[in-house]
């Protein structure tokens, strides 16, 4: 092949990679769920690639029109241009495609939260790597005439060989994420079939990438040799065509994939039939089998809830496992649980003072000297539960806490967890069915409420985990001494490991730790008719600002500002007139409120908030008559559950502290210090602040006003 039709050849790769690439672009902005990770990486990659097909597009005509081949003079800054938009597209398509694959293995063993800090440090790291290594390229004279007399980057024999290196550690990393694949998604009967179908496609892609470094890598090689000997440049060209070949394979494949989405080719026919004047010719049908599919979700995304469900149904087995299992070893022996102790996560941090928390010396040591504090106790899954789905491996290392302290909190309140009843798989079948992700705000943690309103899973970060298991005696200590306390306790956390190729339960991002507690409504969020979440601040702390007066208020969680402008107070009615009582009822909820402030503040915790319901108890008893008022109230402590005053149906409060196991730490302080800088305000009351600051305001701006 002579050099002008290499160049011709590589001209029209370019035009198709331009045109799959931008197609792409095209969808991650028309497609909702295309946005969705790891969608964010596959722009990256389609931007990568729109760079590297302009500059086969644009260079050979510019190479041909000014005869750079037989110019002796310096190319100037236009070639060396060329060469950057070569050098940015290669490396983009390489650095995206490393972090594709390991978002891909992330994104399939963790999907019940959103892990955004992974997300933004993958990003961040790949695009200083994108735009740093063409530089540093640039700044070294390594951009300019190749020795194929093309503008690109000119590599030396140490840069060739530190290329070729990383070339075969992504092919390592590429071939082990479809060994994962394998590994990793459940053979459960569910998953079988896009199992295979997600495996194929992305076999494909991958092994396209896989190919195109491979040629890459010989195509170097081939250079090195030739730049040292007189064999002609057709060979190296060839190779180069054939890993550019490659490299177009890839867009290729991801723009098939788009293609098989009904919503996308609905969106495409109908801006063709626009642009083209088609709409009375172009009849846009989509089968109804081929909608409902697209619109459930897409391959990727519905493959992530078959997983969100079988690791959620797998949780649930184990709490009903672990709770059988005490309550054999209750009957036994007093709280000698009969599981095995693994002792992972040992507390190093020094426990708070105990002249602050403990009535005395002997108090103290009865708590602190307790092993049950590090102690950890495995959960082993039904060995007929493994055989059935016949992948051992698949059944997580999951993990109860520290249960001698939460029996405590369970026997001080009286309370029972019939965990079959409860966390049974088969009864929270819908609610399961219904869960399309992670639903935790701007946490992204994961909420799992029980088909019967009685409890919540909710996920915590390791951080916070650190945090409550240093405090763990405290915690105790404080629920014995305040057994009216507003704070809405824990009775249980888990660690569940989900990745078995990891053996440590804190370093990996797949590890999800839980905490059990009681649903503060204990109905379903339709007889919630208002809820309250109250900091203290004023700052971002207003949702109904700037919306229509019909919008339904039990949709949303209201804020601070909200509650001043439609509620006020807690009006609680007591059925008393004498107002004295009233008066004496609302101190204990005051005061009891600040006991449980100074807790936080003398545990160096904030950003805690006040939970206030308003739950119509009147409705729900109407539709469920076997159950009475009588029998609600049990499940409260006498300040968590007030008649609310002049509702026209029976009404009551539900109160609790929530969301408390924040340190003040770095990311606090920064987070406070930008929100300061972007308001040009030094003083600005943001909702982040330290733990007596928070402690004092909490009980100015939201207890004191409140009751």
């Amino acid at each position: 092949m002579s050099h002008q039709g290499y160049l011709w050849a590589n001209f029209t790769l370019g035009c198709i990679g331009f045109i799959s690439s931008s197609f792409v672009i095209f969808t991650y902005f028309a497609w909702k769920q295309g946005r969705k990770s790891p969608g964010d990486i596959i722009l990256a990659l389609a931007i990568s690639s729109v760079l590297f097909s302009t500059y086969w597009i644009v260079f050979p005509i510019y190479y041909i029109s000014t005869n750079l081949a037989d110019s002796s003079e310096d190319p100037g800054p236009l070639c060396k241009t060329f060469g950057m938009m070569s050098a940015l597209g290669l490396s983009g398509q390489f650095i995206y495609n490393f972090a594709y694959c390991l978002t891909l293995r992330q994104a399939i063993t963790n999907v019940l939260k959103l892990n955004q800090k992974f997300k933004l440090i993958t990003q961040a790291i790949c695009f200083v790597l994108t735009i740093t290594i063409p530089t540093s390229l640039l700044i070294n004279g390594q951009i300019g005439v190749d020795n194929m007399g093309i503008c690109a980057f000119r590599l030396n024999e140490t840069s060739i060989f530190i290329e070729i290196v990383l070339q075969f550690i992504y092919i390592i990393s590429a071939l082990y994420t479809i060994w994962f694949f394998y590994q990793n998604i459940p053979n459960d009967e569910s998953l079988k079939s896009n199992k295979q179908k997600l495996i194929v496609r992305y076999v494909i892609y991958i092994g396209s990438t896989v190919i195109m470094l491979m040629f890459m890598a010989i195509s170097n090689i081939a250079e090195a040799i030739i730049s040292k000997s007189e064999i002609n440049n057709n060979d190296a060209e060839t190779f180069s065509l054939i890993a550019n070949i490659a490299s177009t394979a890839g867009p290729l494949m991801l723009c098939f994939v788009r293609l098989k989405n009904s919503q996308i080719r609905q969106k495409l026919k109908r801006l063709l039939s626009s642009a083209f004047m088609l709409e009375d010719k172009m009849e846009i049908e989509i089968p109804q089998k081929d909608l409902s599919a697209s619109a459930a979700d897409s391959q990727f995304s519905e493959l992530q809830k078959n997983i969100r469900i079988f690791q959620i149904k797998t949780i649930l087995r184990g709490i009903i496992h672990f709770y059988k299992k005490q309550n054999e070893a209750n009957q036994i022996r007093n709280l000698d649980l009969n599981i095995q102790s693994v002792n992972s996560l040992s507390i190093e941090q020094p426990l708070m003072d105990k002249q602050l928390m403990y009535d005395s010396e002997e108090d103290y040591l009865d708590f602190t000297n307790s092993k049950a504090l590090n102690n950890e106790y495995r959960i082993d899954f039904n060995t007929e539960e493994r055989i059935a789905n016949q992948n051992l491996s698949l059944y997580p290392e999951m993990v109860a806490l520290s249960p001698l302290f939460f029996k405590i909190l369970m026997q001080l309140d009286q309370m029972e967890i019939d965990a079959s009843d409860s966390f049974s798989p088969e009864k929270n079948a819908r609610t399961i069915e219904n869960m399309v992700g992670p639903d935790g705000g701007k946490s992204g943690e994961f909420f799992f409420f029980t088909y019967d309103n009685k409890w919540i899973l909710k996920t915590i970060s390791l951080t916070e985990l650190q945090a409550f298991r240093v405090i763990m005696p405290e915690y105790v200590h404080h629920m014995k001494q305040n057994k009216n306390s507003l704070i809405n306790k824990i009775y249980g956390v888990f660690s569940i490991d989900m990745n078995q190729m990891q053996t440590s339960l804190s370093n990996d991002c797949s590890v999800y730790h839980m905490v059990l507690m009681k649903n503060l409504s204990q109905v379903p969020s339709r007889f919630v008719k208002r809820r309250f979440d109250l900091k203290g601040s004023e700052v971002a702390r207003e949702v109904l600002k700037g919306k229509s007066d019909s919008i339904d208020l039990s949709k949303i969680t209201l804020k601070d500002k909200d509650f001043f402008n439609t509620e006020q107070v807690v009006n609680i009615d007591l059925k008393s007139k004498q107002e004295s009582i009233q008066n004496i009822y609302n101190l204990k909820v005051q005061e009891q409120l600040i006991r449980d402030a100074q807790f936080f503040e003398k545990a160096k915790l904030m950003d805690y908030s006040l939970l206030v319901m308003k739950v119509c108890w009147e409705e729900f008893l109407q539709e469920n008559p076997g159950i009475y008022l009588s029998d609600i109230k049990k499940n409260f402590n006498e300040l968590q559950f007030l008649q609310s005053k002049g509702d026209s149906k029976s009404t009551y409060y539900h109160i609790a502290i929530i969301d408390y196991l924040q340190e003040w730490n770095l990311k606090k302080q920064t987070e406070k210090a930008a929100k300061q800088v972007m308001a040009f305000s030094p003083n600005l009351d943001t909702s982040a602040q330290s733990p007596d600051v928070y402690a004092k305001r909490f009980i100015q701006n939201v207890v004191n006003k409140i009751f």
